[in-house]
């Protein structure tokens, strides 16, 4: 669930909200395991998973604007469609002592077919689409996160 919410500077009454809602039921599946692994303590994992999904997607807007008359409006739509979910990852892990292990990593997560605040925006019409409580039509977008990842790991 996401909200993306803007107000005019200077203007208190000047207000737009686009709500994104994802359901998500589905399959995944993946592996995640060992790739390699030393004597002296470093060892290298992976993980890889992907899923199909079923997504009861939602999004709404609302509005409130004052410049050159008052204006208020509002949209709501539902859309069903099918959502892509992926996910890679890379760690590399040395045991500095028999409790205590240094992490580094690289993971990449990728989603196709979600509903995003941000990208509901332009379904508005330039905030005029719902003038008339009209709905709004859902767009489906992709994500993508990646990133290194450090850490530190403790076992007993």
């Amino acid at each position: 669930d996401e909200t993306f919410s803007a107000q005019a500077i200077g203007i208190a009454t000047d207000f737009a909200r686009f709500r994104a809602k994802n359901d998500l039921y589905g399959l995944e599946v993946g592996i995640d395991g060992l790739v390699w692994e030393h004597c002296s303590g470093l060892r290298v994992g992976g993980l890889a998973r992907a899923g199909l999904y079923y997504n009861d997607s939602q999004a709404d807007s609302f509005y409130q604007l004052t410049g050159g008359g008052a204006t208020t409006g509002s949209g709501r739509d539902r859309d069903d469609r099918t959502a892509f979910v992926g996910e890679l990852g890379l760690t590399a892990s040395y045991d500095v002592s028999c409790c205590l292990s240094l992490l580094a990593g690289y993971q990449l997560f990728f989603m196709d077919g979600v509903a995003l605040a941000a990208d509901q925006v332009p379904n508005t019409g330039s905030l005029t689409a719902g003038a008339n409580n009209t709905p709004v039509t859902v767009d489906s977008s992709s994500l993508l996160y990646h990133g290194l990842n450090i850490g530190l790991e403790y076992r007993r």
